[in-house]
């Protein structure tokens, strides 16, 4: 410290003047002033990297080896700027831009294409939500296992272990009424259960009646709980029923909102499609009720839905959705549990009923993981269907289960493999494609059938299956399908 200062005395004011005196000043302070630029440019060095200019090439020259990569400054753009979460931000970033990412949430949340999560009416869960570790892991598990095509691996059982622990520190630190992360990453967590292969029941009817415990303890103490974590518990509920067969602790008539069927006219009389007529008799009558209510909910999204319009801007059919889900969520497990042995092709009907209820919105999500597994639990039913069905009609069923199953879902190998064993039944035996299609059409119809959500996906499908075909089909909704036939 002392090298900085030069201490001159004099004992009078001319002697300042002395030229000595004048010289050793000078050079005190040029060598500051040398010193202070020496650290200056050892602290740019370690920002800037120096590169030198070939004139005559009027190029740059080659960096030095031992130049040293410029670090990152930190982005606006990055998820945790402050450090504040529990793990890996850009992880979990990477996670939500996945192609799988869309369809991993479902009833929870989805993302959007920006790769940004978006909970249905729960938007202030997020904002500074995942700073509980609870929360954090229950996205990153859900999202990783869907990357990893629903089979668990070490990053996915990592976080389940972990979430498992921030749930149990926050509900063992209860003071007052349960966070609403806290229940959000339980509804995640129950969506994991159902999705793995084996799932156990028990643990997810145990996890499923803990968060209606801490929905009640909230009521107790006077906390409102937003409708939509209420709705979200309604729909894992019964998803985990219809994926993993465990018990339905919530009805639809505990929801105002869907406790019945608003947009029906239930004054009007709907009739059973046609194609089930015969089979109808052989069944409980309530699924006759079921099939009506579903046949009028498809002439109204026909007659009164602009087909440049989703469904859902014109009417809440979502709430009528609810409904017609859960009763056929019931009659399903009244089918399975039945102590007789149940027709097959009442089950299927069952699930096909369902897919065409899934698909006449769906929403925010993609809907292509539900189907799914309904067209998997179909095709089981129908391995033991016996070749002598009691049915005439059973042909035509199976015609409408498999086209409803090929047409509605979007994945690729699935659609490849119904159309094989479709190409195997129903061989193709006519020349005139145009005939073939309106032929196929009249016996689909007499099912269950809403124009606008299944016409033109099955059409295509159709094209699929029979994609030898040289003439050009033209359903009625002026989709054009082209394809060749030998």
């Amino acid at each position: 410290a002392c090298a900085m200062y030069e201490f001159v005395s004099v004992s009078h004011p001319d002697e300042i003047k002395d030229r000595k005196k004048q010289g050793r000043l000078r050079q005190h302070a040029i060598r500051n002033g040398i010193q202070r630029s020496r650290a200056d440019r050892a602290k740019k060095d370690g920002v800037f990297v120096p590169v030198g200019i070939d004139g005559k090439a009027n190029q740059t020259t080659k960096r030095s080896p031992d130049a040293v990569a410029l670090t990152k400054a930190p982005s606006l753009s990055l998820m945790d700027p402050f450090d504040t979460l529990c793990g890996c931000p850009e992880r979990l970033r990477k996670l939500m831009r996945h192609p799988s990412a869309k369809q991993a949430g479902e009833p929870i949340f989805c993302v959007e294409d920006s790769g940004k999560p978006f909970f249905q009416g729960m938007e202030t869960i997020f904002r500074g939500a995942l700073t509980d570790p609870s929360l954090f892991h229950a996205l990153s598990l859900v999202l990783s296992l869907a990357a990893n095509n629903n089979l668990p691996n070490v990053e996915v059982l990592q976080h389940r272990g972990e979430l498992l622990n921030g749930i149990r520190v926050n509900i063992k630190g209860l003071d007052g009424a349960p966070q609403v992360s806290t229940l959000t990453a339980m509804l995640l967590l129950i969506g994991y259960e159902y999705r793995i292969d084996g799932a156990n029941c028990g643990t997810i009817a145990t996890h499923i009646q803990g968060v209606q415990t801490m929905m009640k303890l909230c009521k107790e103490r006077n906390v409102v709980l937003i409708d939509e974590v209420q709705r979200a518990l309604f729909w894992q509920d019964l998803l985990s029923c219809l994926m993993a067969g465990t018990p339905r602790f919530l009805s639809h008539k505990d929801f105002s909102d869907f406790k019945n069927p608003t947009a029906i006219n239930q004054l009007q009389r709907w009739e059973v499609p046609s194609g089930l007529i015969k089979s109808i008799s052989q069944w409980p009558s309530e699924f006759a009720v079921v099939l009506q209510d579903l046949n009028a909910l498809c002439w109204l999204v026909d007659s009164q839905c602009d087909p440049e319009k989703d469904v859902i801007e014109l009417f809440p059919v979502d709430d009528n959705q609810a409904n017609l889900e859960s009763r056929l969520v019931d009659l399903l497990i009244e089918c399975r549990r039945a102590p007789d042995e149940t027709d097959p092709w009442y089950e299927a009907c069952i699930l096909g009923a369902y897919i065409c209820t899934y698909k006449l919105s769906t929403g925010i999500w993609m809907g292509c993981y539900i189907p799914e597994v309904c067209i998997h639990q179909i095709f089981r039913v129908i391995t033991q269907v016996p070749r002598d069905s009691q049915y005439e009609s059973a042909p035509d069923i199976l015609k409408w289960l498999l086209f409803v199953c090929g047409g509605m879902t979007d994945r690729r190998n699935l659609r490849q493999q119904i159309a094989t064993l479709i190409r195997e039944m129903f061989p193709d035996p006519s020349e005139d494609a145009d005939l073939e299609w309106d032929t196929l059409r009249n016996t689909l119809t007499s099912f269950i059938w809403c124009k606008r959500t299944m016409e033109k996906r099955i059409s295509l499908f159709w094209n699929e299956v029979y994609a030898e075909a040289s003439n050009v089909c033209k359903p009625e909704n002026n989709t054009t399908l082209t394809g060749r036939r030998k």
